[in-house]
């Protein structure tokens, strides 16, 4: 007889926690970043291409040149994408050609082309 009632409290306690374990874990905080304002990503444009300068990295099989760390960060032109991506485009400070970064949700830089196009986040 005590063997079942053991039994059926380690079932009960087996339950109630099978339960509330789950709800412990249900809470805020792991949705996505909030959204990044026109100035922060003009900033954050501005300094992914300074160090692509820096690092010689080039673009689309092109180096860029020390011209593009002058680009003007409060004149970039920011379209939201899906998924919460940025597209971000700076125009050459001499005028004329434009780069285009894409810039996910927090913050990172994912591409970077001279025409903008970044396929299915359109």
């Amino acid at each position: 007889m005590q063997t079942r009632r053991n039994l059926v409290q380690l079932l009960m306690i087996g339950l109630f926690a099978f339960l509330l374990i789950p709800a412990a874990f249900a809470h805020g905080g792991h949705g996505q970043p909030d959204p990044l304002s026109k100035a922060e990503l003009g900033e954050l444009a501005k300094e992914y291409l300074n160090r692509l300068v820096d690092e010689g990295y080039p673009v689309v099989g092109k180096a860029l040149g020390a011209e593009w760390k002058n680009v003007d960060s409060s004149k970039v032109e920011v379209q939201v994408l899906k998924f919460g991506f940025y597209q971000v485009q700076a125009q050459h400070p001499k005028g004329g050609e434009k780069i285009y970064l894409l810039i996910n949700p927090n913050g990172q830089l994912s591409d970077i082309n001279f025409k903008g196009d970044f396929g299915a986040l359109k």
